[in-house]
């Protein structure tokens, strides 16, 4: 009886002492968080930096919308004047993708005027950038529990993306479409449908190829909460419902003219948009370090990046939402691959959220393996990790010029992008292509009036200032110009060429181009030499090659 008593006093000692302990450790790790040294997301200054980084880059330099922003920019001049949805007073036309972006413009710059839409803009594309940093955070939680470096990592990159850089100063409507996106994402992992259908329908009034987002979420329900889908379709249909019967009665379609021009004015070739990707993937995580040492950049990099996101897909924690964020972008870039429009950088930077979480995997992944089986001693994978993701945010640093040049030439308008006006933060040739348009049609705007017809082929900046109508001879917003395209490849310089046929045909008074776009067309054709004389002229810079700006006007 005394042995089997004190080996019952000794087991509840045991079993007390070790209670305690569980007691102490979870007191000290789990219910007192503050007093660990795990730096996350949640609980660290280290998240305010890529929201600090964000805020400067974009606001560095002020505004500086392209031309494509400048046609938005227009239907929110008209709508403020009170001339309604369109880009010329009286006619019915759906030139701009994206009406939830230009009546959100619309309403925060009636309370301020027109002289501060630039500037509305662009804060209010920061502000929806900001929007998705946090729900970006929110979904990697999700996607990479109890990695908080790689999230930090990967928020960075976000902040330092230059694709979404050039986008929110472009004035482009990239930053809101992310947003949506996001948060639609994020409610869905919730199982917050209400808020997922409503982001969702938002998403899709922001661009028509919103659908695909609708589609793979729609997909997701019907394979794993078939009973939630009808709700989901049904919030969606309610809230795009108004727009759908607007643009139906008001432009006879809810489909863009935009995308009808597009499809028939510009000169593409099969596979562009994935020659074009494929150059935007080979620089976009290393910028141009591989020149360093003078190898194949372009194929060195690019395998690099895709090779790390086979990698990343295959270690995300394997939940359902997992899949629906695989196959969203997937589905995204197929759906452009497949279409193959003219490429731009708009595009693209949907899909650049889930590309940074997809390569950082890839490469936290990477780096384990080679502790694990390289015999690296693993007190060093935590500072390889950091070496690593370090070399690659300040890589992002040469799409903006601001490394020296030992990291490879790189022309000060160019950086990442081949086309010129696509640098984030400084390109001259960019700002002198703007600025020509916007002189010129403020030189013009003294022998004009508002029923003036002057045609061009690019309206964006010159549309905005001008006060004259426009005909659009690529066809965004004058739909009888896509009638007489195709051209013959003789004529087109560049991507596209202003139709002789559609000039003879409406002879406006004038018009205003590119010396490129009517150097094979037009000017050798002695019926247009008889019509039409040179009112004005810029001197030549290099845009599309040594180009210049060209007033024609008609002869009396």
């Amino acid at each position: 009886m005394a042995v089997r008593s004190q080996r019952a006093i000794r087991g509840c000692f045991y079993r007390g002492l070790r209670y305690s302990r569980e007691k102490h450790m979870t007191n000290t790790f789990t219910h007192n968080p503050q007093k660990t040294l795990k730096l996350n997301p949640d609980n660290s200054p280290f998240f305010l930096l890529p929201a600090l980084i964000l805020i400067v880059l974009q606001l560095y330099g002020g505004p500086h919308p392209g031309d494509d922003a400048y046609i938005t920019y227009r239907y929110v001049k008209n709508l403020l004047n009170g001339n309604g949805f369109v880009y010329n007073p009286g006619e019915s036309v759906l030139g701009t993708t994206t009406p939830l972006y230009t009546m959100i413009l619309a309403v925060l710059t009636f309370p301020f005027g027109l002289k501060y839409l630039l500037w509305i803009s662009l804060l209010f594309n920061i502000t929806c950038n900001l929007a998705s940093l946090y729900f970006l955070r929110q979904i990697g939680k999700k996607l990479l529990p109890d990695n908080d470096l790689l999230l930090n990592s990967a928020l960075l990159l976000f902040a330092l993306n230059p694709a979404i850089t050039i986008q929110t100063k472009l004035g482009m409507e990239p930053p809101l479409y992310i947003l949506t996106a996001l948060a639609a994402l994020y409610y869905i992992s919730r199982d917050a449908i209400g808020k997922a259908a409503c982001y969702s329908a938002l998403h899709l009034l922001t661009r028509p190829d919103g659908l695909i987002l609708a589609a793979a979420v729609s997909a997701y329900l019907i394979l794993t909460a078939p009973e939630k889908i009808g709700k989901y379709l049904l919030i969606i249909l309610t809230l795009t419902l108004p727009w759908l019967v607007f643009a139906g009665y008001k432009f006879g379609s809810p489909i863009p003219q935009t995308l009808i021009a597009k499809s028939q004015a510009y000169e593409t070739y099969p596979w562009l948009f994935v020659k074009y990707y494929w150059r935007h993937l080979r620089r976009s995580f290393w910028g141009y370090f591989f020149k360093f040492w003078e190898v194949k950049e372009h194929a060195v990099s690019g395998a690099a990046v895709i090779f790390f996101i086979i990698i990343g897909l295959a270690n995300l924690k394997r939940t359902g939402f997992t899949y629906l964020f695989l196959a969203y972008p997937f589905a995204y870039l197929l759906i452009f691959i497949i279409a193959n429009p003219l490429y731009a950088p708009r595009y693209i930077a949907p899909i650049e959220p889930f590309l940074i979480i997809f390569v950082l995997a890839g490469i936290y992944s990477a780096l384990n393996w080679i502790v694990r089986n390289l015999a690296v001693s693993s007190f060093l994978k935590k500072p390889l990790t950091i070496l690593t993701f370090s070399f690659i945010i300040i890589s992002q640093f040469h799409h903006y010029n601001l490394i020296p040049a030992m990291w490879g030439k790189t022309d000060i308008c160019r950086g990442t992008y081949d086309p010129a006006w696509l640098h984030p933060l400084d390109c001259p040739r960019q700002k002198m292509r703007e600025d020509l348009f916007r002189q010129t049609a403020l030189y013009l705007n003294r022998y004009i009036n508002e029923n003036t017809s002057i045609a061009l082929p690019e309206i964006g900046t010159f549309g905005y200032y001008s006060k004259g109508r426009i005909l659009d001879t690529v066809g965004l917003i004058s739909p009888e110009a896509v009638n007489y395209y195709p051209l013959k490849k003789e004529q087109v310089m560049g991507n596209n060429a202003v139709p002789p046929g559609l000039i003879y045909e409406r002879q406006p008074e004038y018009i205003v181009t590119y010396e490129a776009f009517v150097k094979n067309s037009l000017v050798p054709e002695k019926r247009f030499q008889q019509m039409y004389t040179v009112f004005r002229s810029t001197a030549y810079f290099h845009f599309w090659g040594d180009d210049r700006v060209i007033v024609f006007k008609k002869r009396i």
